[in-house]
């Protein structure tokens, strides 16, 4: 019965700001891979997920590179495509409790928590990560698609 209703709906998974960075930046030789998952999130096969942090982090980027218009111009787009997953005082709180040496890993990992997400999506898998919410490549998530194993 939980494989029925998992195809009907897709799969929720937070992307992790590196992922949209490798798109923005262009970054080889990740640009072309982080640039098909990003595809899939608009073509509503997934359901993207940010971190609630990632709208400003991305606006900070795309400034220092470009323009404010521009900035605003791809957070519009973000809110646009994108879930945003709340950023409350307990998800920093869980974050720093974690023993995490990163806070801002651990914002990730409780933020996808807390947003019910299947998978995290990052450039940057550390494999002494102790993720309630499986870590996985965008690699890993687009073979997981195209072979219907999600």
């Amino acid at each position: 019965m939980a494989q029925s209703s998992n195809k009907e709906k897709p799969l929720r998974v937070l992307i992790d700001l590196n992922v949209l960075a490798d798109v923005i930046r262009k970054r080889s030789p990740h640009y072309i891979t982080s640039s098909e998952l990003i595809s899939k999130v608009l073509l509503r096969k997934i359901t993207g997920v940010l971190a609630g942090f990632a709208p400003v982090s991305i606006y900070d980027l795309v400034k220092d590179r470009s323009d404010s218009q521009q900035a605003n111009d791809i957070v519009d787009w973000l809110l646009a495509n994108f879930e945003i997953a709340p950023l409350e005082k307990d998800v920093y709180i869980d974050a720093r409790c974690s023993g995490l040496i990163s806070l801002e890993d651990g914002i990730v990992i409780f933020s996808a928590e807390r947003a019910k997400c299947d998978f995290i999506v990052s450039g940057n898998i550390e494999n002494d990560i102790n993720s309630p919410v499986p870590v996985i490549s965008p690699e890993e998530l687009l073979y997981k698609l195209s072979t219907g194993n999600d």
